[in-house]
């Protein structure tokens, strides 16, 4: 839901699944649709995905629902729609670590003016996220962070000097990476996983 270059929609093909993608960006699906004609991909609004009730299995909704402005109860309510009883829904979105609530709590973000103008995208605080899916059908059933390295990086006077070594193809520096990663997850992460069960 909300699949970019479809990505997991190819894994998840080459795994065995029956996959299907849907994005609101017309040019991004036209790119898959020619690159991957196999690959079942339209173009579709998350919030509204024209699926038959209880269609799939489990949804992957990896960086979207942090990206609109109104909030995603629309979302989780459309997911809840078109996943089966006993379904899984798998979200990512940015999160508040630790060391963001530090920021916030030292006052070293700028205020958000509230207005939607140059709106991108929100950092969710997990606990909401939690209560909201819990409020519209699911159960948690696990949360994991992600990207300590990238959080760090993103959010620390450290920025300039990780970033070769975050965009680096070396692998043994992407090794240590992955390490720094989980190392420093619960701590700085830049996104956190759940993992949903639809009641």
């Amino acid at each position: 839901a909300g699949c970019g270059l479809a990505n997991t929609v190819h894994g998840l093909d080459q795994a065995g699944f029956s996959a299907y993608g849907i994005d609101f960006a017309q040019k991004t699906v036209g790119m898959v649709n020619r690159a991957a004609p196999h690959l079942q991909v339209t173009v579709g609004d998350v919030r509204a995905t024209g699926f038959a009730d209880e269609f799939f299995d489990g949804v992957w909704s990896l960086g979207v629902i942090e990206h609109f402005f109104d909030g995603y109860d629309e979302i989780a309510l459309e997911m809840k729609r078109i996943i089966r009883s006993g379904g899984v829904a798998f979200v990512t979105v940015p999160s508040i670590s630790p060391l963001r609530r530090l920021k916030i709590r030292m006052g070293l973000y700028p205020r958000f003016p509230g207005e939607q103008a140059g709106f991108y995208q929100f950092v969710l605080e997990p606990s909401s996220i939690v209560s909201s899916f819990e409020q519209h059908g699911f159960k948690l059933l696990e949360s994991q962070p992600r990207g300590g390295f990238k959080g760090l990086k993103d959010e620390t006077f450290f920025s300039k000097p990780m970033q070769a070594w975050y965009d680096s193809k070396n692998g043994i520096l992407r090794g240590l990476r992955a390490a720094v990663d989980r190392l420093l997850g619960p701590f700085s992460h830049h996104t956190r996983l759940y993992v949903f069960h639809r009641i």
